[in-house]
């Protein structure tokens, strides 16, 4: 007997960040994600916890209510709810095959994001696109589904190069 999780086994190309969805798609987006948690996920199976329900309720209203619900926007409202879970092997993202990236390499040391290879070997990040390395971290930590602050700081350090995950955390 094969029991079907959902688990993906081939991925299709998302639509471009800036493409522009209609208040029905993103809702009916949204709901669709919650309701595979409620189908799927073991903490979910029973009731939504409080916590992802309140979020879920809060960002279905934003995307309601807004003028204009990009693929970006709507990548953020979803991943702020699963975030709530706390489980890094429930998360939404974007694909892309192939994602325009900066030439450098990130990892932390310390509480410092440093150029990791490269001519900038060893340099701290401050600032990328005039925002703190703080409140870009922060900003991914609420949109980021994780269990352990090491695998966010991880997972921000390694994600962090890409375009897709600066339009991410706000950075065009």
């Amino acid at each position: 007997m094969h029991f079907n999780r959902g688990t993906v086994y081939t991925f299709e190309q998302s639509e471009k960040l800036d493409t522009v969805l209609t208040c029905i798609q993103a809702e009916e987006d949204l709901k669709y994600i919650i309701d595979r948690l409620r189908e799927r996920h073991p903490v979910c199976i029973s009731s939504l916890p409080e916590a992802v329900q309140e979020v879920y309720e809060q960002e279905y209203a934003e995307l309601s209510e807004s003028a204009e619900v990009t693929v970006l926007s709507l990548w953020q409202s979803a991943s702020r709810v699963l975030a709530c879970l706390e489980d890094a092997h429930t998360t939404v993202r974007a694909y892309y095959e192939n994602v325009k990236m900066l030439p450098l390499l990130f990892s932390w040391e310390g509480q410092r994001l440093i150029c990791s290879g490269g001519e900038y070997d060893g340099y701290t990040v401050n600032k990328i696109g005039g925002v703190s390395v703080d409140q870009l971290y922060q900003r991914f930590r609420e949109q980021f589904s994780y269990e352990l602050d090491a695998c966010a700081r991880h997972a921000f350090a390694s994600r962090i190069n890409r375009s897709d995950y600066l339009a991410f955390v706000g950075i065009s």
